[in-house]
């Protein structure tokens, strides 16, 4: 089933096109993924923040990303706000990956804003 998001941006340009893209936007998919990339631009300029002052150490701080990510997913389904899912081995091959490439992610950002000196916040 295609997403609301997907068929506003799959049709040709017309006002709409704007009523269809209002639509997509109440659909939850597009707020989880808006509040992923506020939190996310929220944690770069924290991390810029940490890493300008006294911890010159990026790799500390994802490892203390992570954990503080791992506690808070446990923290999160013993209270019940989700439930484990049962994936497929593709499924548990994907979500690997994708853990993976986020880590890294972190890692080249919080690496990029430890030797960036040219940006001050």
């Amino acid at each position: 089933m295609e997403s609301l998001l997907s068929k506003a941006l799959n049709q040709p340009k017309s006002w709409l096109n704007l009523f269809e893209l209002r639509r997509a936007s109440a659909d939850p998919s597009f707020a989880w993924l808006t509040t992923y990339f506020v939190l996310n631009l929220a944690l770069t300029i924290y991390n810029k923040l940490v890493l300008a002052g006294n911890f010159p150490f990026p790799y500390t701080l994802t490892a203390i990303h992570c954990l503080f990510g791992t506690l808070g997913s446990h923290i999160c389904l013993k209270q019940g706000i989700f439930k484990r899912a049962r994936l497929t081995s593709r499924d548990t091959a994907l979500v690997t990956l994708f853990s993976v490439l986020y880590t890294v992610n972190i890692i080249v950002s919080n690496l990029s804003l430890c030797v960036s000196h040219a940006t001050k916040i």
